[in-house]
């Protein structure tokens, strides 16, 4: 599952590209912002997701 995932990520991650170099005619640095904004939506919409399973690993940390 892991790769077959990698392997979409990676499909996806090479249209975004093409499409936002040819066919939008955007420079490299405005790709960049692009796709790093994108990346972190991502992040922050897992983190969100899983807040929850996070909160008990962080609560199962033996304290001194």
């Amino acid at each position: 599952m892991t790769i077959e995932l990698s392997a979409k990520l990676t499909a996806w991650w090479t249209v975004l590209n093409r499409r936002l170099r040819d066919e939008q005619g955007f420079s490299e640095t405005t790709e960049k912002l692009i796709i790093l904004a994108v990346v972190a939506t991502v992040a922050i919409g897992v983190t969100v997701f899983f807040r929850g399973y996070i909160a008990d690993l962080i609560a199962a940390i033996p304290r001194p």
